[in-house]
């Protein structure tokens, strides 16, 4: 199968996996093929996923290779957020490189698609990676702390990423970016893996900014990609583009529950029976309550920016 999507779980996130993969099949996409790595070695995961289309790949599999080993070495048992954060671009070098894949999706298990991925696919025809903007707000003046966000947690989405065989030097680049950085710090302009993604299109060629603001719906872009209920009970972005993906995060449920995005709870209906059909005790997940920080603990460079932005 030369198309792939590929998501990096723990062994009790199974059931989300899982549910990202049929809501693939559900678009009446089946082009592709699907692997689940499983940051666990084979010996402790015995996970049963009898399907010809879905494969499990598992930390013995991945540690082969020289950045694989690294990362590994660097955070495996120490951060395991950002041991499965750093092994994206590891995966997806991985299965291009020893699967006879051409082309790959990174996809984090808390999304669901909506609409076939085929055009996505279609891209990376004359694309060598595909990013997804965040789409904060773009305007300081309507919501200054989302406008603030873009700078300091990343222009790019790294929920979705998109690769052929002619990006595996990009891939290999951002490993090593995050074998070297992988944390959030405001003070030095860092989230993790995501902020690396800014200077993609800088240092390579073929980098394709997704401007389907169907991809990727999540709460952080409500104001830029309004949603909006058509007369025939559809749902479409900005009034122009179906709902190709949404990305499930804590906050994004809390929004659609409590009524400030209520247009998306057919599709949040969809994601949890999915979840629940792998896994029946399955709840939605709750976004944690923010601990206000006192004045003397707020990152210097946050304080900075506001109070530049103030005069």
């Amino acid at each position: 199968m030369k198309n792939a999507v590929c998501t990096i779980i723990t062994p009790d996130y199974l059931h989300y996996a899982l549910a990202l993969r049929d809501s693939i099949r559900e678009t009446e996409f089946h082009d592709f093929h699907f692997y689940i790595f499983i940051a666990a070695s084979s010996e402790e995961c015995q996970l049963n996923v009898s399907d010809e289309s879905t494969s499990c790949l598992f930390v013995d599999d991945l540690s082969k290779s020289e950045m694989g080993q690294a990362i590994h070495a660097k955070y495996f048992g120490v951060d395991m957020d950002k041991y499965r954060w750093s092994m994206k671009s590891v995966l997806m070098h991985y299965l291009l490189e020893s699967k006879e894949v051409q082309k790959v999706f990174c996809v984090d298990c808390d999304i669901n698609f909506y609409s076939s991925p085929q055009f996505l696919f279609d891209e990376l025809n004359n694309s060598t990676v595909l990013l997804t903007p965040h789409y904060r707000a773009s305007d300081p003046g309507v919501d200054m702390d989302n406008y603030v966000l873009s700078f300091t947690d990343g222009i790019f989405n790294a929920g979705f990423f998109g690769c052929n065989s002619s990006g595996m030097q990009a891939l290999r680049w951002w490993a090593n970016s995050c074998l070297h950085l992988c944390e959030k710090n405001a003070h030095k302009g860092q989230f993790v893996d995501q902020t690396h993604l800014n200077l993609l299109p800088v240092y390579f060629d073929g980098v394709h900014i997704l401007k389907h603001r169907g991809c990727n719906v999540a709460n952080w872009n409500m104001l830029e990609c309004k949603r909006e209920t058509q007369p025939d009970g559809t749902v479409k972005i900005n009034g122009v583009f179906d709902v190709v993906f949404i990305h499930f995060t804590p906050t994004t449920i809390h929004g659609i529950q409590h009524g400030r995005d209520t247009c998306l709870q057919p599709f949040l209906d969809g994601y949890e029976r999915r979840n629940k059909k792998h896994f029946p005790e399955f709840v939605l997940p709750q976004r944690k309550k923010k601990v206000a920080a006192k004045p003397e603990q707020e990152n210097r460079f946050v304080r900075k920016l506001k109070a530049w932005m103030k005069d």
